[in-house]
């Protein structure tokens, strides 16, 4: 006896492959929809055994003519009412309760037992006896279908063969053909999901709480799993939105001193990233276009899925939008600050011909500590003083800037009618300190640059030879090459590398020197090995290659320079006051050069004279000086006696006498201006305070001492006043 398997009830296959308003198409091409594949399994296992012994007409035949079978009744209605696909509704019921009244409907209910060659006797008869009660309606509802029907239920009937199960060859025919191949998961949810295949289908499993969701490709979409991981407790990082729960990380932070642990809070803010990723494009000095890189957006992704890397638009208007917000706070920093500003300003041309201004303010905040900010970068029309002089104004007027000390400028004589613009429109502003005595400062830094530069125009034959050879060296990567090797056979511990000098740069010149007197020897035996280098040095501008006489003049020379090179790095340092320094460092080079001219070395003794004549055009004359040297006297290491005897080393007595005279009058002027700006604040201070109609016992305290050493100061210029003009030395009591 043939094998008979079916999955549902012929009911339930007819049900969804043929209910009412469901095109006829369905039926006739292909599958049904829904379960309608089973019903043709159901129909075609009961038919197969039939086909197995005969034909589908023959039985037929059989079975009408055989008149004992009361419930073949039936077949009048059923040949009268054909099924087409429109009346299944009607059809089925009328069909039940004539199968009912047969004492035959669990045909329709109950599947046919599956029979195979290990089956027992029993099994096997039971099996026979359901067939053969299934087989004859099976038939009758084939018949009772229109002729349609009939063909593709006789189609695939036709295609079962003996008493192999429909199934089976289904999966042969799915073998033959060719499989498709399964497409990637596009979503982004299955990140958080595994798919399992169990027995009721396939599940989705999350890989954080484990709870499980029906995940078929035609009836379940990514909805449900969307929904769940947003309320997953056990997501890593997942929080509600409202709530102020954070997360704890051991990311890398500052560990403040007496802490042993860098564990942190952090917490998803798309905004905070957003504002860190501009602040990095900022201070890393990166392209806007950064941002759309792939593998920067790898990083990103990996780091943190959640965040949308922003545009380049964006990123420029979040960069912008950090500038005003740092420009808002610095602005209400120097509101607050109490003391003065000092600004340094310097201008230059770009290889694209476009003029620059860049504007600096220095200030000692409240807390006392030294701050520098740039106020402005901006390109200007030209480098006329005046055109500068408006620039500064324009910036100091955005940022609401009056209370200016002093402008540090080059030695540019633009910059000198610039400063006589700024210090107008200041003493206009009613903000300048004596009239703008002070403002403008010359940059030190510059005034050394300038001194030097004009002692190496005497340039040594010595130093020309060894900056041949350096350039010789550089020429050839195989020659940079052997010489590192030179370099390793005289064993020669050295990190520094040669370099060439820029003929504008003095300081460029000592670093050539200092790193080729490191090498010397390794010179040496490059010479030996490579007879280019001697036969090419020759033709040069050097005639030769350094000696041992020139290794010993440039030595001389690197050391008189880096008495300059050092200066420069210590009046140069925006980190640190230097307003108390850089006085000392002046003598220093005037003593050195004054020793340097009475020196036996000739181009030495040259040199010096050279360079003296540029230190007297600026520094020449002590009332040429800014007078705010007086930070030398404001130093608690040094007084005005000091100061004195540091005069007469770089100057005659009489110089020296004035000089020191005119210190202590900008010293008395700066005092008395100070003095009456801090006296009202003070007055201000203790009438507001008095105002007040309770005080407490504390605050009474405070108000006599504050009173106490208003009058104790009052009493002290009294008494200063009064030395002055009775003939004793002001030095305000020597302040000491």
């Amino acid at each position: 006896m043939g094998a008979a398997t079916a999955g549902c009830s012929a009911r339930a296959g007819w049900r969804a492959g043929l209910l009412p308003g469901a095109p006829a198409s369905a039926a006739v091409a292909g599958r049904p929809p829904g379960c309608g594949g089973q019903l043709l399994r159901w129909l075609g296992s009961g038919l197969a055994a039939a086909a197995a012994e005969t034909s589908l007409g023959s039985k037929l035949n059989i079975m009408t003519n055989n008149n004992n079978n009361s419930f073949f009744s039936i077949r009048p209605f059923l040949e009268k009412d054909r099924l087409n696909g429109e009346n299944f509704i009607n059809w089925e019921r009328t069909l039940r309760l004539l199968l009912k009244s047969e004492g035959r409907e669990d045909v329709l209910e109950n599947p046919l037992p599956v029979v195979t060659d290990e089956s027992s006797d029993a099994d096997k008869h039971r099996a026979k006896q359901a067939y053969d009660r299934s087989t004859p309606i099976t038939c009758l509802m084939v018949v009772a279908m229109e002729p349609e029907l009939q063909r593709r239920m006789s189609t695939n009937m036709d295609n079962v063969e003996g008493n192999v199960p429909i199934e089976e060859h289904e999966s042969d025919n799915e073998k033959s053909k060719p499989k498709r191949k399964r497409m990637k998961d596009r979503s982004e949810v299955w990140e958080h999901f595994i798919k399992e295949e169990t027995h009721t289908g396939m599940e989705s499993r999350c890989k954080y709480c484990g709870i499980r969701y029906k995940c078929g490709t035609k009836r379940n979409g990514t909805s449900p799993l969307w929904a769940h991981i947003n309320r997953c407790r056990k997501y890593p990082y997942n929080t509600p939105k409202e709530s102020k729960q954070s997360l704890l990380s051991f990311k890398s932070n500052k560990i403040e001193s007496g802490c042993t642990s860098g564990l942190s809070y952090v917490k998803y803010d798309p905004t905070v990233i957003r504002k860190a990723l501009s602040e990095m494009v900022i201070v890393d000095e990166l392209r806007f276009k950064f941002v759309e890189g792939v593998g920067f957006k790898q990083f990103c992704n990996v780091m943190e899925p959640r965040f949308h890397v922003p545009s380049i638009i964006t990123v420029a208007k979040d960069c912008y939008e950090t500038f005003l917000t740092q420009k808002r706070k610095l602005k209400l920093v120097l509101k607050k600050c109490n003391s003065r500003v000092s600004l340094t300003t310097d201008t230059w041309t770009s290889i694209q011909q476009i003029n620059y201004m860049c504007l600096t303010v220095h200030f000692v905040d409240n807390d006392w500590n030294l701050q520098k900010r740039i106020l402005n970068f901006c390109p200007i029309s030209s480098h006329k003083g005046e055109e500068i002089g408006k620039e500064i104004e324009k910036c100091l007027l955005d940022w609401e800037l009056e209370k200016v000390f002093c402008i540090t400028v080059d030695n540019a004589s633009s910059n000198d009618t610039a400063i006589g613009y700024m210090r107008r429109k200041i003493n206009g502003w009613k903000a300048g300190v004596l009239k703008g005595r002070f403002l403008h400062m010359r940059c030190v830094a510059h005034i050394v640059n300038l001194v030097v530069s004009d002692g190496l125009k005497i340039v040594n034959e010595s130093i020309n030879r060894v900056r041949q050879a350096v350039r010789f060296i550089k020429q050839s990567p195989s020659r940079l090459v052997r010489f590192k090797k030179c370099v390793v056979e005289e064993k020669i511990n050295s990190k520094k590398l040669l370099c060439l000098d820029v003929p504008t740069r003095w300081n460029s010149t000592f670093l050539m020197l200092d790193a080729a007197l490191v090498f010397e020897y390794a010179f040496e035996r490059y010479s030996e090995e490579d007879p280019h280098y001697v036969i090419e040095l020759n033709e040069r501008e050097g005639k030769g290659c350094p000696t041992s006489e020139d290794w010993e003049t440039v030595r001389r020379f690197s050391e008189f320079l880096q008495v300059f090179y050092d200066l420069t790095l210590r009046v140069s340092g925006s980190l640190h006051v230097t307003s108390n320094l850089f006085f000392h460092e002046l003598v220093s080079v005037a003593v050195l050069l004054k020793d340097l001219m009475t020196n036996d070395d000739v181009e030495m003794c040259l040199m010096a004279t050279k360079m003296k004549e540029k230190y007297d055009k600026y520094w020449g004359d002590p009332e040429k000086m800014n007078m705010l040297i007086i930070a030398v006297v404001l130093d608690p290491r040094y007084k005005l006696d000091y100061f004195e005897w540091m005069l007469i080393e770089i100057y005659d007595s009489k110089h020296a006498f004035v000089s020191v005279n005119n210190l202590k009058e900008s010293l008395n002027a700066l005092y008395e201006e100070y003095r009456g700006s801090s006296g009202d604040v003070i007055r201000e201070e203790v009438s507001s305070s008095m105002d007040s109609s309770q005080f407490s016992p504390k605050q009474k305290k405070l108000q006599v001492l504050k009173k106490e050493c208003l009058q104790e100061v009052e009493d002290l210029e009294e008494d200063l006043r009064n030395m002055t003009i009775g003939g004793q030395n002001p030095d305000l009591v020597e302040l000491d």
